[in-house]
């Protein structure tokens, strides 16, 4: 499989990432962010591009793709060889992915803060509002493992809250 690595992450690249000794043991050597927002941002992109050209080895320019795209990416694109760090930049894009047939295995839960009421923080710097909480839920029963912060530390398993949840919104 080309994932190796899927994380939620709103800065999306960054040095702390790219540093990581998780990438090098892992041989990262491609980068699929899939946001909504970034993938129609080509200055954005071409900052990110430059960060990736920088780290150790050079990862070369990452893929941009809106989550609802990134099956048909993944089909697409040649993959032998290749070992993808997969970033999202917030969790409804994961549960997109999923439902598209995305293999992912385990998910790391780097940093990102909520819009909506409510947030509850669930770890240090990741906060989500209440329906990111049942998203998260629904992805916990989708993949083996979800964890919290560095790609290459000690890391705190996510464990579904317990109780009853509200009912999910119907899709329009």
């Amino acid at each position: 499989m080309p994932i190796v690595l899927a994380r939620i992450d709103q800065r999306f690249i960054h040095g702390q990432i790219l540093a990581s000794a998780a990438l090098a043991k892992r041989k990262v050597n491609g980068v699929i962010v899939a946001d909504t927002a970034l993938s129609g941002d080509g200055l954005r992109q071409g900052i990110f591009d430059g960060a990736l050209s920088a780290a150790d080895p050079p990862l070369g320019g990452a893929h941009y793709v809106d989550p609802a795209r990134l099956a048909e990416l993944l089909r697409e694109r040649d993959s032998k060889g290749k070992r993808f760090l997969l970033i999202f930049g917030d969790v409804g894009g994961v549960l997109q992915a999923l439902s598209d047939g995305v293999p992912i295995e385990s998910l790391n839960l780097g940093n990102y803060c909520t819009r909506s009421e409510d947030p509850v923080e669930l770890y240090q710097g990741f906060r989500l509002g209440p329906s990111e909480i049942r998203e998260l839920d629904e992805i916990a029963g989708r993949v083996s493992r979800i964890y919290f912060g560095p790609l290459d530390e000690s890391r705190k398993a996510y464990t579904p809250r317990p109780g009853p949840r509200p009912p999910r919104p119907e899709s329009q």
